[in-house]
């Protein structure tokens, strides 16, 4: 936040999330939008800021993380079973081939 004062205090505007505590105690994420205010000249002489709440942006951004991470296991564990599908037509495949019979499955490469 100091930081992000001392660009207000050159002119510059900025965008960005901190956390502010409710009388409860408890932490609320928050964006905050801060602009300098200029006087006629162009010399900062104050700021002007907009807080949004976003809790219920980041719950939302972590059960969308929380569902990409289960989709990602998923995919690894399905995957898994093609690949071992895969291997097991193969060795059928071979066997049949030494019983002198004509392969069962066609595997594409």
């Amino acid at each position: 936040v100091r930081e992000q004062n001392r660009m207000r205090k050159k002119g510059i505007h900025s965008m960005y999330e901190i956390s502010l505590m409710r009388p409860d105690g408890q932490q609320v994420p928050c964006l905050m939008n801060a602009s300098p205010l200029l006087d006629k000249d162009g010399n900062v002489i104050g700021s002007f800021g907009m807080t949004t709440n976003i809790a219920e942006r980041k719950q939302m951004e972590e059960e969308l993380r929380q569902n990409v991470d289960e989709l990602e296991r998923f995919s690894k564990v399905a995957f898994g079973r093609e690949k071992k599908m895969i291997q097991l037509k193969q060795e059928i495949n071979e066997l049949m081939l030494q019983l002198g019979q004509d392969a069962k499955y066609k595997i594409v490469k």
